[in-house]
């Protein structure tokens, strides 16, 4: 596949961004323990909305929104930005947009001047996991349980 058509994400696709989150983590019922729900998690348009327009944030969506990926610097360690969306819509899934979208965020965070990449993701997530790893992502240890899913997360980083 050639590369995924993707732009810019402006203010205006917050709520594709909100679609593809809430898509995305109720995906994970699919492995998450028992009685686990992604009911409870709350993806607050005006949270989304203060990240987008934080100093520094990079984030590309696919012209037909149904995949996208975001970061923002780290204020807690320099050079770090971290990755807080990569989702891709079920039915693109391995399609290469994800790989594109990754790619395209590396080249970002590079040109900002970032050093690492860093993201918490949750332990189930085994899809995720491969394919982090795939692209240079190392497991670095764990992020404990994530207040917004209630599930337990592993932090993983990659030298741009």
């Amino acid at each position: 596949m050639g590369p995924a058509r993707v732009k810019a994400i402006p203010p205006a696709d917050v709520l594709a961004m909100r679609r593809n989150v809430a898509a995305g983590v109720r995906s994970y019922a699919a492995w998450a323990p028992a009685g686990w729900s992604a009911e409870p998690v709350v993806w607050e348009e005006a949270g989304i909305r203060a990240h987008l327009a934080a100093p520094g944030f990079l984030g590309w969506i696919t012209e037909d929104e149904a995949a996208h990926v975001a970061a923002y610097p780290a204020t807690d360690e320099p050079g770090a930005f971290h990755l807080m969306h990569l989702f891709v819509a079920r039915q693109q899934q391995g399609t290469g947009i994800a790989t594109a979208l990754h790619d395209r965020l590396v080249d970002g965070v590079r040109a900002a001047g970032g050093t690492v990449l860093r993201l918490r993701t949750p332990y189930g997530n085994a899809r995720g996991v491969a394919f982090y790893e795939r692209e240079g992502w190392a497991q670095h240890g764990s992020a404990g349980v994530a207040p917004h899913l209630g599930l337990e997360c592993v932090w993983m980083r990659r030298p741009v």
